[in-house]
């Protein structure tokens, strides 16, 4: 059965995005990250329970704010009200399943964790001093949230712009291409391809460079070994001569 610890790891999650949020706003990402980290571990544990265990922790909230506290299996919850709910006598009250409550729950908890992923991606981005490391790491988070939602637009943006600065600009464009309707990522497509022409070009050009050095030593040993048979027939002729004439002497 879960207890009210469980609870407050719903309450404090929401809590801990809401004060991650403020720290992001006010461009203090280092908080904002750390919040963020500390967010998730609560939303996390609720996301990881069993269906029974949400519907229990889901009767552990309707006791804690029911004022009479006699609540049976199917009773009342906040912030819902029955199509015949009466507009004077007494406070309202709607009758809401447990295990559905349970499931509005794991959902909540999902979307807090969706969005903190999101955002620890764009303190990275936001972030001074950068590097490769840090815009891969990034990537990983956006990856969390397509896992999650694989259409979500902030989430493919931000993939492909870190990819850009981690200097995958070839992928990066095959990410922003997803986001048709985002003039932001067709300005970043646009420089990443001038990035891909200008890193073909470069490319290009080195394995000219390697060829003509390649090319020039090949030359030069060609050149020594011409030499080199030059001189040694030269050698030759001169060996003979003075056999020759040694064979003479000898007659």
């Amino acid at each position: 059965m879960p207890t009210v610890s469980d609870q407050t790891h719903l309450e404090q999650a929401h809590k801990l995005k809401e004060e991650a949020n403020k720290y992001y706003t006010a461009q203090d990402y280092g908080k904002a990250i750390r919040l963020y980290h500390e967010c998730l571990l609560h939303a996390r544990a609720i996301q990881q329970l069993s269906q029974s265990g949400l519907t229990g922790l889901a009767r552990v909230e309707r006791l804690q704010h029911d004022s009479s506290g006699a609540v049976e299996e199917d009773d009342v919850a906040i912030g819902e009200q029955p199509e015949d709910a009466q507009t004077s006598g007494g406070p309202e009250r709607t009758r809401i399943n447990s295990t559905s409550r349970g499931e509005e729950m794991k959902e909540e908890a999902n979307a807090i964790i969706l969005k903190s992923y999101n955002n620890l991606a764009a303190c990275i981005l936001q972030g001074a001093n950068r590097g490769p490391k840090d815009f891969l790491r990034a990537v990983e988070y956006c990856d969390k949230v397509l896992a999650m939602d694989k259409t979500n637009e902030k989430a493919l943006f931000r993939k492909g712009v870190c990819l850009a600065r981690a200097g995958q600009h070839e992928k990066a464009v095959a990410v922003l291409k997803l986001c048709s309707n985002n003039k932001e990522a067709q300005a970043q497509i646009a420089r990443c391809e001038q990035e891909i022409a200008e890193d073909r070009r470069k490319r290009d050009e080195e394995i000219r460079r390697n060829f003509a050095r390649a090319q020039a030593r090949e030359n030069a040993r060609l050149l020594q070994q011409q030499n080199a048979d030059q001189n040694g027939n030269a050698v030759g002729d001169g060996v003979v001569l003075n056999g020759d004439i040694s064979m003479k002497d000898a007659a």
